[in-house]
């Protein structure tokens, strides 16, 4: 069973997925937040030895744009370009902004310069190739009609040619009904037309536009999939999405959750397991370490067996805590050392299953010579200690 708690805390707002009755991810929902705006913005600088630009999005908020994720003609400074925002701001680092605008849905992200793919975990191939048709017609038949809109208009024809819509199909909309589907990708490709008709005349720093506050956008998409219980006593949320009841016991949900010890225990540097052995977990400015630490619960003579079971046990709960603190980028483990190869190779299979459940992207590189597991996990909002440090 799921849930999804939601309710403020120390002046955050704070979602708390559980799962079986384990918090798995804690989301803080930061008031100021531009994530999926899209911006008119004004090239400052080029950087072509790590093939980027830096683009404005307002007076003094420099952008990092990978020329990777840039469509269009040669850029110089100066030049005005559609962004959107995909990456917070994280330490040091800048937002990061691409031109493959792109708009969520609960069946469907439609996304400028892109091709029409379908979710993996779909695995009923002939709905896959049903579902992948049917957002190929509807792209095309929105185009189609914008041409419509625009006979007669030679510039706007040409400038409607060069964007290219595609995207890709959702788990969820594989047992949705068609034409709930359809009306989704038909809003989403009329509105990504709006907005790159808008850039067109809008100047520089123009928000084009705003995505819906992200809590709601989020507690919509669970709302949506059925499996998720939503627990809120944020009147918001009720009034946006009327089929959720708000909390009104005298029982608070801070204290109902014991959200101030889950919270604790997240942000301390520990966290232990059932065995007694516990992980050390060290954020630093280029990676997060994690020490995997036998404690007390190597008994009996048979170490290597009890190692192999101590660092499976680590490796599921090193999947959970990178959820849980909202860990992105290196990440290096050092799991007890083992002699025999068949037990890494067991380790290193069991934490690709793990991981494979994460909804953020999340990759198993290899293990070094040294023993030491590097994985890399996607880089999006700011991870839940650096939220933190700000109110301690």
């Amino acid at each position: 069973m799921k849930q999804f708690v939601f309710t403020e805390w120390n002046k955050k707002k704070l979602g708390i997925l559980f799962e079986d009755g384990k918090a798995m991810e804690i989301r803080c929902y930061e008031a100021d937040s531009i994530l999926g705006n899209v911006y008119r913005a004004r090239v400052s600088n080029l950087s072509p030895n790590i093939n980027a630009a830096f683009v404005d999005i307002k007076k003094g908020e420099s952008c990092y744009l990978s020329m990777d994720d840039y469509h269009g003609e040669k850029l110089k400074v100066g030049d005005l370009v559609t962004v959107q925002v995909v990456r917070d701001k994280i330490k040091t680092k800048r937002y990061a902004v691409t031109t493959d605008i792109s708009l969520q849905g609960d069946y469907a992200v439609t996304t400028l310069f892109a091709p029409v793919g379908v979710s993996s975990k779909i695995t009923d191939s002939a709905r896959k190739k049903e579902l992948k048709t049917l957002m190929q017609n509807l792209l095309i038949a929105e185009q189609d009609a914008q041409f419509y809109l625009a006979e007669g208009n030679v510039a706007e024809i040409e400038r409607i040619k060069k964007l290219t819509l595609g995207g890709i199909i959702r788990t969820q909309a594989e047992h949705a009904e068609d034409a709930a589907i359809t009306r989704e990708i038909e809003g989403q490709a009329r509105l990504l037309y709006s907005i790159m008709k808008k850039s067109e005349y809008a100047t520089q720093y123009t928000c084009l536009y705003h995505t819906e506050v992200e809590y709601i956008k989020d507690i919509r998409r669970m709302h949506a999939l059925q499996d998720v219980e939503i627990v809120t006593d944020i009147p918001e949320v009720t009034e946006a999405i009327s089929e959720i009841p708000l909390y009104t016991d005298e029982y608070t949900l801070t204290l109902r959750y014991s959200l101030a010890s889950l919270l604790e225990k997240t942000l301390s540097k520990r966290a232990y397991l059932k065995s007694g052995a516990y992980l050390v977990i060290e954020p630093t400015e280029a990676m997060t370490v994690i020490d995997v630490n036998s404690g007390k619960s190597i008994k009996g003579k048979n170490a290597e067996e009890q190692f192999l079971k101590i660092n499976i046990e680590a490796a599921k709960e090193i999947a959970r805590q990178l959820r849980l603190r909202n860990i992105s980028g290196i990440v290096m483990i050092d799991f007890i050392n083992m002699k025999e190869e068949s037990h890494n190779h067991e380790l290193m299979k069991n934490l690709a299953e793990y991981v494979r459940t994460d909804p953020v992207r999340t990759t198993v590189v290899d293990m070094t010579k040294l023993g030491l597991v590097e994985l890399t996990r996607q880089k999006g909002k700011r991870a839940l200690h650096e939220v933190f440090s700000e109110i301690k």
